[in-house]
């Protein structure tokens, strides 16, 4: 159980990340595109197009990526009582303290 948990955290990062990253990707080519075209080789010029992008795209898919994370958070937490148990195995009861 603990590894299916594992591997939905790494799989939840991963979605969540790559919208974010995609985006970057994309900007990053076609502004490296114009400036090997242009023969103009700054760095602000492909740093602030990443950056307006990448903010955009959180805004716009920022309710997604909170609404995943809560989803796996509550997962997890619903997980949490069953770790600690032994299948079959049964609570012990008032009368096993006496």
């Amino acid at each position: 159980m603990v590894l299916e948990l594992l591997y939905g955290a790494i799989m939840t990062a991963a979605k969540i990340s790559v919208p974010i990253l995609a985006a970057s990707l994309i900007v990053g080519l076609v502004t490296a595109l114009l400036q090997a075209a242009t023969q103009l080789q700054e760095n602000v010029i492909s740093f602030v197009p990443k950056l307006v992008i990448v903010g955009l795209t959180l805004v716009v898919s920022g309710e997604w990526m909170l609404a995943t994370l809560t989803d796996y958070g509550r997962l997890v937490i619903q997980r949490m009582g069953e770790l600690g148990t032994v299948p079959g195995a049964m609570a012990p009861s008032e009368d096993d303290y006496e």
